[in-house]
């Protein structure tokens, strides 16, 4: 199982967007972050201890997730590397097969878990088609209360993780 979703943060006056992918093997049990440097271990045990807080056993599988940059974004990234934790919990949790997403392939999202599991949503004032794609297909992955600047779509956060009891929009 592999997916792939785009992370969105804010750089010097614009919005630059990263591609986060993830792949799930039969390796050793596990999850991995790798791009976030030292910030990914502590993304990591967070998310662990959100399931145990849920009660959720994740399959035995080894998760492997990526956050890629240019090599000139490299410190902006790691500087805004909690606005890539909701990303990398879709991602994440999309590979266990515990959301009901499945394609993520266009989607954009950005957004911190704070310990109590409240979600703190990026902010959606800047305009919207700086994140564009070429073909505009990306969909945004959004409380659906969300007021946009453009022609985004909107995929409703609360859909994602409606079976989710410790995340809170």
């Amino acid at each position: 199982m592999d997916a792939r979703i785009s992370a969105y943060f804010p750089c010097i006056n614009i919005v630059k967007t990263v591609p986060v992918f993830g792949y799930a093997t039969k390796g050793i049990p596990g999850l991995e972050i790798i791009g976030l440097g030292k910030y990914g271990k502590n993304i990591k045990e967070k998310f662990i201890y959100f399931a145990r807080k849920e009660k959720i056993k994740i399959p035995l599988k080894r998760y492997v997730v990526c956050v890629e940059g240019d090599q000139e974004d490299i410190e902006h990234i790691l500087l805004n590397n909690r606005w890539f934790e909701l990303p990398i919990f879709i991602i994440y949790w999309s590979m266990a097969e515990l959301l009901p997403i499945k394609k993520l392939d266009n989607c954009l999202c950005a957004g911190k878990i704070d310990i109590t599991g409240k979600i703190i949503n990026a902010d959606y004032s800047f305009k919207t088609n700086q994140l564009l794609d070429d073909d505009n297909s990306y969909k945004l992955i959004a409380p659906q209360n969300v007021m946009l600047d453009g022609d985004l779509s909107v995929i409703p956060l609360e859909a994602i993780l409606k079976n989710t009891k410790y995340l809170k929009i």
